[in-house]
């Protein structure tokens, strides 16, 4: 079954992803471990020589929803309801909205719209 958190990303990309003004895209972020692969575990684990850690994804922090709506840059950060942004989230939306992009938390169908404007209303 789908983590309750993507089900709501994937809602607010259909109702809004489709309008004429708006492009989104799901924005993924992760982080990995490269270098020489040397084998495996008894217990199954990859070893890795002279590993490294990279981060994949636009930024660390960086909303869940990402896209323009009518020339701006728009970022959603995609939370369950009594779930906050972590400190680096909260600052990506912040930096967003301060130079003039649409920014903001969506916890609900509801806040995208507040976030992007009713769909039905254009």
């Amino acid at each position: 079954m789908a983590n309750p958190e993507t089900i709501l990303q994937n809602k607010i990309l259909a109702r809004h992803g489709a309008r004429p003004n708006v492009r989104l895209w799901r924005n993924e972020t992760a982080g990995a471990w490269v270098g020489k692969y040397l084998g495996r575990t008894p217990d199954g684990n990859v070893l890795i020589g002279s590993a490294s850690h990279i981060n994949a994804g636009l930024a660390v922090g960086s909303a869940d929803i990402i896209g323009i709506k009518d020339g701006r840059f728009v970022a959603i950060e995609v939370k369950m309801p009594g779930k906050n942004p972590t400190k680096q989230q909260k600052a990506f939306i912040d930096t967003v909205s301060a130079m003039g992009g649409i920014a903001g938390v969506a916890r609900s169908i509801a806040d995208s719209d507040r976030i992007l404007g009713d769909p039905k209303g254009e």
